[in-house]
């Protein structure tokens, strides 16, 4: 995929944005979700400030992906268990273990 120019606006502020490997509809809905999120921050801290907003958007979506990543090295980590789990009753029953 190329990257093409998308013009989004994020916090009232119109953006010319680049990105390769999705579709502009893709970026739009990243853009809309971005726009929501630091306008509810906004609202909830009663900070206008675009710069701060942004990082504080910035800090929500870095420990929301954190969580993420905690959760899926978890079911990673649970899902090694039942398969180590597997094996071993594969080779009881391949040896003729009961």
């Amino acid at each position: 995929m190329l990257k093409e120019e998308i013009s989004a606006v994020i916090f009232g502020r119109k953006l010319l944005l680049k990105f390769e490997g999705i579709t502009p509809i893709e970026v739009n809905t990243l853009a809309q979700d971005l726009d929501k999120r630091m306008r509810e921050i906004a609202d909830e801290t009663k900070m206008y400030d675009s710069s701060k907003v942004a990082i504080m958007a910035a800090l929500s979506y870095a420990a929301e992906l954190d969580k993420l990543r905690s959760q899926l090295k978890n079911i990673g980590s649970a899902e090694e268990r039942k398969i180590d789990g597997m094996i071993v009753e594969l080779q009881k029953t391949v040896e003729g273990e009961p």
